[in-house]
């Protein structure tokens, strides 16, 4: 069996996509596996660290802006839409897939577009409570439709479109809390707050992290580690705790770029503190992880901040604003909530029963049900 498997350039979209190649090759392990990007770095990076081969086309978002370098801009964008058609078509004749199945963004479009005018299933999931273009524009011929969502069912036309969590790869469920300390060297007791601000970083929240850091250094309550995004701002929130402490950054405070293996850190946590992607509120739940939320307010459709709202209403996680918010507050209410256990609890106990099963296998089950009835009506 080949699979086609589609995916943008944010961890939000990669991470779910390898999360099914995972399923299955579980199920299949003699299952051909090709990804198709738009050769953005992170893309480049996580899909053959995982284990698998990505392909490039020509793909670019549009940008909203009517300014003159916007209109040039989504000019280009035009045009690499364009070529995207008839690079998808190539590819889709050279590898000869079976099934194509994709995580939204942009670049699944013509990709899907293409494999469903040569008639082979498709299928897409949607992370997030606020349906992509690309989805949408899929939604009506697609095999299978999948949404994470109950509320973003009404979105779409297709009836038969369904609810099926977020796919989480399978390094969540192989590890435990000590398991995870162990590989990071953080002692048993020692509390833990996880923190990073989506796949690309935010300069805005990198900066309130920075003074969120500045007492963290100081009063020493607590671990903290975070993923800026970039080496940049890796080292200006490191500097910033240095200052506070003489010139050395104190060992409860660790700013790395990126973390690498973020299900490492996030199951030896005892607290999380970042956006509220839809593949990060699926991995939240996977591991039962309490959380302070502060979804992007930049987000099309305003699809974090009703992620956040979702996890919020069922007492899953704290959400705060992004505007207005400063270190300081950030801190406080942090600093507050670890010293809370019986919310701590709470907490767990409502993702507990939002946690998925293994949503990446039941995707898998369903691609390979559609190949097998494509080829009994053959």
């Amino acid at each position: 069996m080949n699979v086609l498997i589609v995916c943008a350039g944010t961890a939000g979209h990669i991470n779910p996509a390898i999360a099914v190649a995972e399923g299955l090759r579980e199920l299949d392990p003699k299952c051909n596996i090709l990804f198709v990007g738009a050769g953005r770095p992170l893309e480049n990076r996580l899909i053959p660290e995982a284990g698998f081969e990505v392909r490039n086309i020509s793909m670019s978002g549009l940008r909203r802006s009517l300014s003159p370098k916007g209109l040039l801009f989504n000019l280009r964008a035009a045009g690499k839409l364009l070529r995207s058609f008839g690079e998808s078509r190539r590819l889709i004749a050279e590898f000869s897939p079976d099934y194509i199945f994709g995580t939204g963004g942009y670049v699944c479009y013509p990709v899907l577009r293409e494999g469903q005018k040569a008639r082979i299933p498709t299928g897409v999931h949607e992370s997030n409570s606020v349906a992509g273009l690309a989805v949408k524009a899929l939604s009506g011929r697609v095999t299978n439709l999948l949404t994470a969502f109950s509320e973003t069912l009404p979105q779409f036309k297709n009836p038969a479109a369904e609810v099926l969590q977020t796919p989480v790869r399978s390094r969540f469920y192989d590890l435990t809390r000590q398991s995870a300390r162990e590989l990071l060297g953080i002692p048993e007791k020692s509390r833990l707050v996880v923190s990073f601000w989506g796949s690309l970083g935010s300069s805005v929240m990198n900066e309130i992290t920075k003074d969120f850091d500045l007492l963290a250094a100081q009063r020493r309550e607590f671990t903290h580690i975070h993923g800026a995004g970039s080496e940049t701002a890796a080292g200006l929130i490191a500097d910033g705790a240095a200052k506070a402490c003489g010139g050395s950054v104190p060992p409860n405070v660790i700013i790395k770029p990126y973390l690498e293996d973020a299900g490492v850190y996030l199951a030896a946590a005892d607290l999380f503190i970042g956006r509220a992607g839809g593949s990060t509120i699926a991995e939240l739940c996977a591991l039962r992880l309490p959380s302070i939320l502060v979804p992007s307010p930049h987000v099309t459709g305003g699809q974090q901040i009703k992620n956040a709202e979702g996890l919020e209403k069922d007492g899953a996680a704290v959400v705060l604003p992004e505007a207005g918010l400063t270190g300081a507050a950030l801190y406080e209410k942090t600093a507050r909530l670890l010293e809370d256990t019986e919310k701590l609890d709470q907490m767990r106990e409502s993702l507990k029963k939002k946690a998925p099963g293994r949503p990446a296998l039941e995707i898998a089950v369903r691609i390979m049900e559609a190949v097998q009835n494509k080829k009994a009506r053959a």
